[in-house]
């Protein structure tokens, strides 16, 4: 897919929200209505900000697991993915890093 056909620039601006850490990493605070919140919090900014697109990663996991997410961390970040959809009409990605 070219960009051209996604964005309606040819330079376009992606933003990108880093997820608290999630149930199962090492850093995990033990509350999943912050990390929605606060990328919920995030992802408006960055629509209100302009951007042409967001990106929603679980940056904030490492140490990260060798070759595999749990059903929990891909149901939250499917979640949010689908709550973002709901507020915003831009392109969407997910990067899970692993």
């Amino acid at each position: 897919m070219k960009l051209d056909s996604l964005f309606s620039t040819s330079k376009p601006i992606i933003g990108v929200v880093h997820l608290l850490p999630l149930p199962g990493s090492p850093k995990y605070g033990g509350y999943q209505d912050l990390i929605i919140d606060r990328a919920m919090d995030e992802i408006e900014l960055l629509n209100d900000g302009g951007v042409s697109g967001i990106i929603i990663e679980n940056f904030n996991d490492d140490p990260f697991s060798k070759h595999n997410i749990t059903k929990v961390q891909f149901g939250l970040m499917a979640s949010i993915l689908a709550q973002a959809r709901s507020k915003v009409n831009i392109p969407l990605g997910v990067n899970v890093h692993f």
